[in-house]
């Protein structure tokens, strides 16, 4: 295309030797009827100092990535046509993708996705958004300690039984909450249950022990944390996006996680109220997407609901009515 220029290449120091380089140019494709097209294709190439297994690559730079790109474009995303070459090779630049070092994971079969033509679909945020030099090795440190929350996070677009994806996606958000935030230092509760039973000869240490640790695993309790987690994005983004129902919504999530988990009956039965789970499921897994990308570098507060009031989805899950935090609440109360 004529009079075009790349983007300068983006380059990430993630550590440890290892190096993420991004960058860009056209790709112009013909047909014998007149047909020509010019996009622009966007490529990355990974180099270690200290050398990969393909485990590692696998592990360190393609899942989080993928994982990344799945997050912020709402979609399932794969990886094929993978290479290898040698650093310390001779070949020229423009035999980039022609080296004979190839690997071939194996191919499985199913239907492709194709991708929309909708104006309105963007990602949640691009590379005008932040500065992915920093981003990217922030993303691949937070994806070594958060691989569930990650799973969770991604859209899969796989059915399954509801009640085991709101389980999944809450115990998903206590575990980022556990990552992202300091255990308390002190636990008064606790402590207090514990002087009691000492007092009492009916109980041996063992016992006194099991008891102290199941009341400080209980002192924080899952719709506090759930609260926290969803304060990361900013009291600002939060009484936007929640319409003032945070509290409404940690409380409900958490009452109906326990239930099912638990499997002790409640008069709400709220836990088989099918447009309550899919409340709690897709706001839930929005609050941990987010909550990533903002551990990762993205803005919080106001930034954050720019960002967000641009891309489709999380505005849909904005404004779903399915489930009425508020009156949910009362109902369980």
């Amino acid at each position: 295309m004529k009079g075009y220029k790349p983007p300068e290449p983006t380059i990430a120091d993630c550590g440890n030797g290892l190096t993420i380089t991004i960058w860009a140019s056209l790709q112009e494709t013909s047909g014998w009827n007149r047909y020509h097209s010019v996009a622009e294709r966007v490529c990355m190439e990974v180099a270690s100092e200290t050398g990969l297994t393909l485990t590692q690559l696998q592990e360190r730079v393609i899942t989080p990535l993928r994982s990344l790109l799945a997050i912020i474009s709402h979609r399932r995303v794969e990886c094929f046509n993978l290479r290898l070459r040698p650093l310390d090779d001779d070949y020229p630049d423009q035999a980039r993708f022609g080296y004979p070092i190839t690997v071939d994971p194996g191919v499985i079969d199913g239907e492709a996705e194709v991708a929309s033509d909708r104006p309105d679909e963007r990602p949640t945020f691009t590379a005008d958004d932040t500065d992915l030099s920093s981003f990217i090795p922030a993303w691949l440190t937070l994806a070594e300690v958060n691989s569930v929350p990650i799973s969770a996070a991604e859209a899969h677009h796989t059915s399954g039984v509801l009640q085991t994806g709101v389980v999944e996606v809450v115990n998903a958000a206590e575990t980022l909450h556990r990552t992202t935030h300091s255990e308390p230092s002190d636990y008064p509760f606790a402590d207090k249950v514990l002087d009691i039973l000492k007092e009492s000869e009916r109980t041996n240490r063992k016992e006194r022990d099991t008891v102290y640790s199941a009341v400080k695993m209980t002192q924080l309790r899952l719709e506090t944390r759930l609260l926290q987690l969803a304060g990361g994005l900013g009291e600002e983004f939060c009484t936007w996006f929640f319409q003032s129902g945070t509290k409404d919504w940690a409380f409900v999530a958490s009452a109906i996680r326990n239930a099912l988990s638990h499997g002790y009956p409640t008069k709400h039965r709220l836990e088989h109220d099918a447009e309550a789970l899919i409340g709690v499921l897709r706001v839930t897994q929005a609050v941990i997407q987010l909550r990533l990308l903002v551990e990762a570098g993205l803005p919080h507060g106001n930034a954050l609901k720019a960002l967000v009031e641009q891309d489709p989805t999380f505005a849909a899950v904005r404004h779903q009515t399915v489930a009425n935090w508020p009156a949910l609440a009362a109902t369980i109360r």
